[in-house]
């Protein structure tokens, strides 16, 4: 049945369970009993809701690390939004030396706000500080960048990769 044959503005729908009465008590009872399904417990409501503005993009951080401690480190990247309706956003990161790119991660997708993903990356140089970025794939536009310090243990330099 539409809203409007219920006297409803509007576009909402509503669905009706067939044989509501099928549970229905026809003799008097002296004590309660239910006597069959109500409407406010068989009426299904339908929300439908339809976007007419622009999504905006999810919003992408970087959590961690607060600095370098090895070679080959972990970055955990995570959406951040407080609206409801956002485009899902496919990002990388990237790390330079001196301006120079060193290093970046394969495209990752991140779909909703609280989606963490973590990316690990090889770092074939480094020097005391490195620029880490997290940049949107699409269009490059660059959603964070960090100057993360480079402290390895003694001795690490030497190790070959």
């Amino acid at each position: 049945m539409l809203g409007k044959a219920a006297g409803w503005g509007g576009k909402a729908d509503l669905l009706f369970p067939r044989e509501l009465a099928v549970f229905a008590l026809q003799w008097d009872v002296k004590r309660f009993l239910h006597g069959g399904p109500l409407p406010q417990e068989t009426a299904l409501l339908t929300l439908i809701c339809r976007w007419k503005g622009v999504e905006r993009p999810l919003k992408v951080r970087l959590v961690a690390p607060a600095h370098i401690d090895t070679l080959l480190p972990r970055f955990t990247l995570e959406g951040v939004s407080e609206e409801l309706l956002v485009r899902p956003r496919q990002v990388r990161v990237v790390v330079r030396l001196r301006g120079e790119e060193i290093a970046a991660s394969e495209p990752v997708l991140i779909e909703k706000s609280g989606e963490r993903r973590v990316v690990r990356l090889r770092l074939p140089r480094y020097g005391p500080e490195v620029e880490v970025s997290v940049e949107d794939v699409q269009t490059g536009e660059v959603l964070e960048r960090r100057l993360l310090e480079v402290t390895l243990p003694s001795g690490y330099e030497e190790t070959p990769l």
